[in-house]
């Protein structure tokens, strides 16, 4: 190398371990500067400066450190959350990937998601990929289908994604994140009335009929018992229905039907039932529902009014 050769070093500005950032006070130097004094600046991460004046072979290094520190390159990634209930479309955990600096060849560094309380394949897609940064990229946004299903599960449930083989010369930092899925499922007893309204005559107003079905997917069979507070207003029928966890998705509804009993008294005011649903089996164990029911009199004393 020629005695006046000059060695550029750009003015530059890196973290090193997150705590201090040195920037190198001169941008060239040559061999026959050695013997002088060199600036460097530390600045600490509170903003504190401290300016060191090194000579010779002890400067040299100083500003080889703070080239190596510059040229260093930091992959990270950060958390992601979904609702569950969105459309298919925009159902995506997306998490952010990013380079601490531009580099100027390709960057690349694979990705795999892990169960956390989550489950794969059920909650969300089980990937495995790769992540490609091209030259001067330092972002980049992975996307992972999150699966709606029917299940009243916790409020909020996780996996992670991983960061792991970055390419040569290129560091891991925040190497794994959370996604959290929102869930939108809550169990439930849905009955399509939530009253009804008899009459004792005989004929088409003597029967009324309303639906049952559970809200979300059972973790079992489910059976939901009917019962009439008063008989003597109105009975059920079934007096218990079945929900099986095989068949729930093909046979989400079953229908119920009250009777309205007949006397020959003169109730006034008109009389009232309520109709007691309660569930047990799979995750059902403490729902329950009602429904109203009235009974229109037909007797009348005097012949009626």
């Amino acid at each position: 190398m020629p005695e006046n050769a000059q060695l550029a070093r750009p003015d530059r500005t890196t973290a090193i371990r997150n705590v201090v950032t040195i920037i190198p006070g001169f941008a060239a130097f040559s061999l026959n500067s050695w013997p002088a004094l060199a600036q460097i600046t530390v600045r600490s991460a509170d903003s504190a400066v401290l300016t060191l004046q090194r000579r010779g072979i002890l400067a040299f290094l100083l500003l080889a450190l703070c080239s190596s520190a510059a040229s260093a390159q930091t992959l990270s990634i950060k958390d992601a959350r979904v609702n569950e209930g969105v459309p298919y479309a925009d159902r995506y955990a997306e998490f952010e990937v990013t380079l601490s600096a531009p580099s100027d060849t390709e960057v690349r560094v694979r990705f795999a998601t892990e169960a956390g309380t989550a489950t794969a394949l059920r909650d969300y897609a089980d990937t495995t990929a790769l992540v490609i940064f091209e030259p001067g990229v330092t972002s980049k946004t992975v996307q992972i289908q999150v699966l709606d299903d029917d299940f009243d599960e916790p409020d909020e449930e996780t996996f992670f994604m991983v960061l792991k083989e970055p390419s040569p010369g290129i560091t891991l930092g925040r190497a794994r994140a959370t996604a959290t899925i929102v869930d939108d499922d809550t169990r439930g007893l849905v009955l399509s009335r939530e009253s009804l309204t008899l009459t004792e005559a005989p004929g088409a107003g003597q029967k009324a009929t309303y639906t049952v079905a559970l809200a979300s997917e059972p973790t079992a069979d489910v059976q939901v018992s009917l019962n009439s507070a008063d008989t003597s207003v109105a009975t059920v029928s079934p007096a218990l229905l079945t929900f099986t966890a095989a068949s729930w998705r093909a046979n989400r509804t079953q229908t119920v039907t009250v009777t309205s009993s007949d006397d020959d008294i003169d109730n006034d005011p008109d009389r009232a039932t309520m109709i007691a649903h309660a569930a047990k089996g799979g995750d059902y164990g403490s729902v329950t529902g009602s429904v109203a029911g009235a009974g229109a009199d037909d007797d009348r004393r005097g012949g009626g009014r």
